[in-house]
Protein backbone atom coordinates (compact mmCIF):
# COMPACT_ATOMS: atom_id res chain seq x y z
CA UNK A 1 0.00 0.00 0.00
CA UNK A 2 1.35 3.58 -0.89
CA UNK A 3 1.31 5.84 1.50
CA UNK A 4 1.94 9.67 2.55
CA UNK A 5 2.06 11.06 6.00
CA UNK A 6 2.36 14.50 7.19
CA UNK A 7 2.37 15.21 10.80
CA UNK A 8 3.62 17.54 13.13
CA UNK A 9 3.98 15.82 17.10
CA UNK A 10 4.81 17.15 20.62
CA UNK A 11 5.67 13.68 22.21
CA UNK A 12 7.31 10.89 20.72
CA UNK A 13 4.93 8.42 21.34
CA UNK A 14 2.69 9.73 18.57
CA UNK A 15 6.21 10.17 16.40
CA UNK A 16 7.01 6.84 16.62
CA UNK A 17 4.14 5.38 14.96
CA UNK A 18 4.62 7.64 11.85
CA UNK A 19 7.82 6.57 11.39
CA UNK A 20 6.82 3.91 8.94
CA UNK A 21 9.02 0.85 9.12
CA UNK A 22 11.89 2.27 11.25
CA UNK A 23 12.20 1.44 15.00
CA UNK A 24 13.07 4.12 17.12
CA UNK A 25 14.24 5.18 21.07
CA UNK A 26 14.73 8.62 21.61
CA UNK A 27 15.69 9.92 24.89
CA UNK A 28 15.38 13.33 25.62
CA UNK A 29 18.02 15.04 27.53
CA UNK A 30 17.18 18.43 28.67
CA UNK A 31 13.89 20.26 29.25
CA UNK A 32 13.45 21.99 26.09
CA UNK A 33 10.43 21.17 24.71
CA UNK A 34 10.13 18.57 22.14
CA UNK A 35 8.53 19.02 19.12
CA UNK A 36 8.96 16.96 15.59
CA UNK A 37 7.33 17.37 12.31
CA UNK A 38 7.77 14.06 9.63
CA UNK A 39 6.71 14.40 6.13
CA UNK A 40 7.14 10.82 4.81
CA UNK A 41 6.37 8.85 1.29
CA UNK A 42 5.92 4.87 1.42
CA UNK A 43 5.88 3.08 -2.04
CA UNK A 44 6.95 -0.12 -1.14
CA UNK A 45 10.69 -0.39 -2.95
CA UNK A 46 11.35 3.45 -2.15
CA UNK A 47 10.29 5.42 1.02
CA UNK A 48 11.56 9.11 1.23
CA UNK A 49 10.88 11.71 3.57
CA UNK A 50 11.76 14.83 5.80
CA UNK A 51 12.17 14.92 9.93
CA UNK A 52 12.11 18.32 11.73
CA UNK A 53 12.93 17.72 15.43
CA UNK A 54 13.59 20.49 18.17
CA UNK A 55 15.22 19.44 21.57
CA UNK A 56 18.07 17.92 22.58
CA UNK A 57 17.56 14.04 21.43
CA UNK A 58 19.58 10.78 22.10
CA UNK A 59 18.54 8.45 19.12
CA UNK A 60 18.53 4.86 18.42
CA UNK A 61 17.31 2.37 16.77
CA UNK A 62 16.98 0.42 13.24
CA UNK A 63 16.86 1.87 9.48
CA UNK A 64 14.09 0.15 7.70
CA UNK A 65 14.83 -3.81 7.40
CA UNK A 66 16.13 -4.81 3.70
CA UNK A 67 16.75 -1.06 2.56
CA UNK A 68 19.96 0.79 2.12
CA UNK A 69 19.30 4.70 3.98
CA UNK A 70 20.86 7.53 2.98
CA UNK A 71 20.52 10.97 4.69
CA UNK A 72 20.89 14.34 3.34
CA UNK A 73 21.45 16.94 6.33
CA UNK A 74 18.90 20.48 5.19
CA UNK A 75 21.01 23.12 4.63
CA UNK A 76 19.74 24.87 7.61
CA UNK A 77 20.02 21.51 10.08
CA UNK A 78 22.56 22.58 12.80
CA UNK A 79 25.61 20.07 13.09
CA UNK A 80 25.02 17.08 14.48
CA UNK A 81 27.09 13.33 15.96
CA UNK A 82 25.60 10.50 13.89
CA UNK A 83 27.40 7.20 14.69
CA UNK A 84 30.16 9.13 16.56
CA UNK A 85 30.82 10.85 13.47
CA UNK A 86 30.53 14.75 13.31
CA UNK A 87 28.67 15.85 10.61
CA UNK A 88 27.02 18.70 8.57
CA UNK A 89 24.80 19.80 5.79
CA UNK A 90 27.98 19.19 3.26
CA UNK A 91 27.77 15.56 3.98
CA UNK A 92 26.26 12.98 2.36
CA UNK A 93 25.53 10.40 5.19
CA UNK A 94 24.74 6.32 4.00
CA UNK A 95 24.12 3.71 6.87
CA UNK A 96 25.47 0.45 6.97
CA UNK A 97 23.47 -2.77 5.87
CA UNK A 98 22.63 -3.57 9.87
CA UNK A 99 21.09 -0.11 9.46
CA UNK A 100 22.01 0.82 13.56
CA UNK A 101 20.67 4.29 14.20
CA UNK A 102 22.95 6.22 16.86
CA UNK A 103 22.72 10.11 16.66
CA UNK A 104 22.85 12.97 19.22
CA UNK A 105 19.95 15.92 17.97
CA UNK A 106 19.80 19.14 19.01
CA UNK A 107 17.59 21.95 18.18
CA UNK A 108 16.93 22.49 14.47
CA UNK A 109 17.73 19.16 13.37
CA UNK A 110 16.08 19.05 9.83
CA UNK A 111 16.96 16.14 7.68
CA UNK A 112 16.04 14.59 4.60
CA UNK A 113 15.63 10.21 4.25
CA UNK A 114 15.77 7.89 1.32
CA UNK A 115 15.88 4.11 1.64
CA UNK A 116 15.88 1.90 -0.62
CA UNK A 117 15.34 -1.51 -1.06
CA UNK A 118 18.70 -3.23 -1.36
CA UNK A 119 17.16 -5.22 -4.48
CA UNK A 120 16.33 -2.28 -6.03
CA UNK A 121 19.55 -0.87 -4.79
CA UNK A 122 21.38 -3.72 -6.92
CA UNK A 123 19.14 -3.76 -9.71
CA UNK A 124 19.88 0.12 -10.59
CA UNK A 125 23.94 -0.42 -10.01
CA UNK A 126 23.72 -3.28 -12.55
CA UNK A 127 20.92 -1.74 -14.83
CA UNK A 128 23.73 1.41 -15.11
CA UNK A 129 26.15 0.27 -14.96
CA UNK A 130 27.45 1.64 -11.46
CA UNK A 131 30.87 -0.70 -11.21
CA UNK A 132 32.83 2.13 -9.24
CA UNK A 133 29.69 2.48 -6.88
CA UNK A 134 29.62 -1.26 -6.61
CA UNK A 135 33.67 -1.16 -5.30
CA UNK A 136 33.16 1.54 -2.84
CA UNK A 137 30.08 1.25 -1.29
CA UNK A 138 30.69 -2.07 1.04
CA UNK A 139 28.56 -2.87 3.88
CA UNK A 140 29.73 -0.07 6.32
CA UNK A 141 28.25 3.34 6.86
CA UNK A 142 29.94 6.12 4.96
CA UNK A 143 29.91 9.53 5.60
CA UNK A 144 30.64 11.60 2.16
CA UNK A 145 31.58 14.89 1.54
CA UNK A 146 29.68 15.64 -1.37
CA UNK A 147 28.45 18.50 -3.76
CA UNK A 148 26.50 20.64 -1.62
CA UNK A 149 24.74 21.46 -5.35
CA UNK A 150 23.35 18.03 -6.02
CA UNK A 151 22.46 17.91 -2.00
CA UNK A 152 20.16 20.81 -2.40
CA UNK A 153 18.98 19.56 -5.61
CA UNK A 154 17.38 16.45 -4.17
CA UNK A 155 16.35 18.37 -1.27
CA UNK A 156 14.15 20.62 -3.61
CA UNK A 157 12.69 17.60 -5.72
CA UNK A 158 11.73 16.05 -2.07
CA UNK A 159 10.18 19.64 -1.19
CA UNK A 160 8.46 19.48 -4.58
CA UNK A 161 7.26 15.48 -4.13
CA UNK A 162 5.60 16.46 -0.36
CA UNK A 163 4.14 19.71 -1.33
CA UNK A 164 2.33 17.70 -4.63
CA UNK A 165 1.14 15.61 -2.26
CA UNK A 166 -0.50 17.78 -0.05
CA UNK A 167 -2.83 19.19 -2.30
CA UNK A 168 -2.87 16.01 -4.62
CA UNK A 169 -2.97 13.21 -2.11
CA UNK A 170 -4.14 10.74 -4.61
CA UNK A 171 -0.92 11.52 -7.24
CA UNK A 172 0.88 8.57 -5.39
CA UNK A 173 -0.85 6.22 -7.37
CA UNK A 174 0.21 7.86 -10.72
CA UNK A 175 2.02 5.89 -12.68
CA UNK A 176 4.68 8.58 -13.58
CA UNK A 177 4.71 9.60 -9.70
CA UNK A 178 5.84 6.43 -8.96
CA UNK A 179 8.29 5.76 -11.52
CA UNK A 180 9.79 9.18 -10.69
CA UNK A 181 10.18 7.63 -7.01
CA UNK A 182 11.18 4.57 -7.22
CA UNK A 183 13.08 4.59 -10.55
CA UNK A 184 14.15 8.24 -11.37
CA UNK A 185 15.30 9.23 -8.19
CA UNK A 186 17.32 6.52 -6.89
CA UNK A 187 19.21 6.41 -10.21
CA UNK A 188 19.78 9.96 -9.92
CA UNK A 189 21.33 9.47 -6.84
CA UNK A 190 23.76 6.32 -7.65
CA UNK A 191 24.26 7.24 -10.87
CA UNK A 192 25.85 10.57 -8.92
CA UNK A 193 27.87 8.59 -6.51
CA UNK A 194 29.34 6.54 -9.63
CA UNK A 195 30.39 9.09 -10.94
CA UNK A 196 32.35 10.64 -7.96
CA UNK A 197 35.45 10.63 -6.49
CA UNK A 198 33.99 10.02 -2.99
CA UNK A 199 35.41 11.99 0.17
CA UNK A 200 35.10 9.21 2.73
CA UNK A 201 35.56 10.88 5.88
CA UNK A 202 38.04 9.53 8.38
CA UNK A 203 36.06 7.33 10.58
CA UNK A 204 38.72 6.63 13.69
CA UNK A 205 37.40 7.02 17.00
CA UNK A 206 39.74 9.86 19.04
CA UNK A 207 40.19 8.53 22.66
CA UNK A 208 37.28 10.70 23.98
CA UNK A 209 34.88 8.97 21.51
CA UNK A 210 35.66 5.72 22.83
CA UNK A 211 35.85 6.22 26.47
CA UNK A 212 31.93 8.03 25.87
CA UNK A 213 30.82 5.01 24.27
CA UNK A 214 31.65 2.96 27.21
CA UNK A 215 30.35 5.08 29.99
CA UNK A 216 26.63 5.73 27.55
CA UNK A 217 26.99 1.96 27.33
CA UNK A 218 27.51 1.26 31.26
CA UNK A 219 24.96 3.63 32.26
CA UNK A 220 22.18 2.24 29.69
CA UNK A 221 22.63 -1.27 31.53
CA UNK A 222 23.10 -0.05 34.78
CA UNK A 223 20.28 2.49 35.26
CA UNK A 224 18.81 0.99 38.25
CA UNK A 225 22.73 1.20 39.91
CA UNK A 226 24.17 4.19 41.59
CA UNK A 227 26.88 5.35 38.83
CA UNK A 228 29.35 7.72 40.15
CA UNK A 229 31.64 9.51 37.75
CA UNK A 230 34.54 7.35 39.60
CA UNK A 231 33.15 4.21 38.33
CA UNK A 232 33.19 5.85 34.91
CA UNK A 233 36.69 6.90 35.02
CA UNK A 234 37.54 3.08 35.60
CA UNK A 235 35.22 1.66 33.05
CA UNK A 236 36.30 4.05 30.47
CA UNK A 237 39.97 4.46 31.61
CA UNK A 238 40.42 7.81 31.22
CA UNK A 239 40.64 10.58 33.66
CA UNK A 240 37.28 12.29 35.16
CA UNK A 241 38.39 15.81 33.52
CA UNK A 242 38.40 13.77 30.14
CA UNK A 243 35.15 12.45 30.81
CA UNK A 244 33.88 15.71 31.83
CA UNK A 245 34.86 17.59 28.28
CA UNK A 246 33.41 14.22 26.89
CA UNK A 247 29.94 14.48 27.69
CA UNK A 248 29.69 18.59 27.86
CA UNK A 249 31.08 18.43 23.98
CA UNK A 250 28.82 15.47 22.74
CA UNK A 251 25.65 16.46 25.15
CA UNK A 252 26.72 19.92 25.93
CA UNK A 253 25.84 18.03 29.51
CA UNK A 254 27.86 17.06 32.62
CA UNK A 255 28.26 13.35 33.12
CA UNK A 256 26.02 13.37 36.32
CA UNK A 257 23.06 15.68 34.23
CA UNK A 258 23.53 12.97 31.62
CA UNK A 259 22.62 10.03 33.91
CA UNK A 260 20.10 11.35 35.35
CA UNK A 261 18.52 12.26 32.01
CA UNK A 262 18.65 8.32 31.41
CA UNK A 263 17.19 7.50 34.49
CA UNK A 264 14.24 9.95 34.19
CA UNK A 265 13.50 8.51 30.86
CA UNK A 266 13.79 5.21 31.93
CA UNK A 267 10.92 6.06 34.46
CA UNK A 268 8.96 7.87 31.56
CA UNK A 269 8.68 4.30 29.54
CA UNK A 270 7.69 2.17 32.32
CA UNK A 271 5.18 4.64 33.20
CA UNK A 272 3.94 4.79 29.33
CA UNK A 273 4.18 0.95 29.11
CA UNK A 274 0.43 -0.09 29.06
CA UNK A 275 1.24 -3.32 30.88
CA UNK A 276 2.74 -1.32 33.54
CA UNK A 277 1.12 -1.92 37.31
CA UNK A 278 3.79 -0.20 39.80
CA UNK A 279 3.46 2.49 41.71
CA UNK A 280 5.12 5.96 40.63
CA UNK A 281 6.59 5.91 44.12
CA UNK A 282 8.60 2.17 43.53
CA UNK A 283 9.68 3.64 39.75
CA UNK A 284 11.12 6.37 41.67
CA UNK A 285 13.20 4.06 43.92
CA UNK A 286 13.62 1.53 41.82
CA UNK A 287 16.05 3.88 39.50
CA UNK A 288 17.78 5.18 42.65
CA UNK A 289 15.06 8.36 44.04
CA UNK A 290 13.88 7.47 47.54
CA UNK A 291 12.57 11.29 47.84
CA UNK A 292 9.34 11.67 45.32
CA UNK A 293 9.49 15.55 45.76
CA UNK A 294 13.22 15.63 44.51
CA UNK A 295 12.02 13.01 41.54
CA UNK A 296 8.66 14.88 40.77
CA UNK A 297 10.59 18.19 40.15
CA UNK A 298 13.41 16.53 38.02
CA UNK A 299 10.88 14.65 36.36
CA UNK A 300 9.04 17.68 35.33
CA UNK A 301 11.86 19.87 34.59
CA UNK A 302 12.59 17.13 32.10
CA UNK A 303 9.66 16.13 30.42
CA UNK A 304 6.85 19.36 31.61
CA UNK A 305 4.91 17.34 33.43
CA UNK A 306 4.66 15.70 36.72
CA UNK A 307 4.58 11.90 36.78
CA UNK A 308 1.37 11.86 37.77
CA UNK A 309 -0.02 14.07 35.12
CA UNK A 310 1.70 11.38 32.44
CA UNK A 311 -0.43 8.23 34.02
CA UNK A 312 -3.57 10.57 33.84
CA UNK A 313 -2.92 11.54 30.39
CA UNK A 314 -2.59 7.87 29.19
CA UNK A 315 -5.79 6.72 31.65
CA UNK A 316 -7.45 9.38 29.47
CA UNK A 317 -6.07 8.26 25.90
CA UNK A 318 -7.13 4.50 27.07
CA UNK A 319 -10.86 5.55 27.96
CA UNK A 320 -10.86 7.41 24.25
CA UNK A 321 -10.11 4.62 22.58
CA UNK A 322 -13.08 2.80 20.86
CA UNK A 323 -14.12 -0.87 22.27
CA UNK A 324 -13.91 -2.93 19.29
CA UNK A 325 -16.27 -5.42 21.09
CA UNK A 326 -19.18 -2.84 21.12
CA UNK A 327 -18.06 -1.84 17.24
CA UNK A 328 -18.59 -5.70 16.37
Amino acid sequence: MNLFISQSHNNFETFYEDSLRWTLEFKKLCNTKFSGKIDLVDVGTVQVGKVKLNGKIEQSGLTPKGYRTLVIPSNNSQPFNWLNKDVNSNDLLIFSTQGDLKAISFDAFHNYIISIEENLFDEIMNQYKLINLGRKLDSSEKVIQSNRGFLIYIQTYLEMVFDQLRREPELIHSTSFLYSIQQGLPAKILSFLDGKELLVTDSRSRKRDIAIEKCKNYVAEHTLNDISLTRLTEISDVSERTIELAFLERYGLTPVAYINAIKFNEARNTILTPSNKELISDVAKRIGFNHMGQFSAGYKKLFGELPSETTLRLRNQKNREPDLMELS
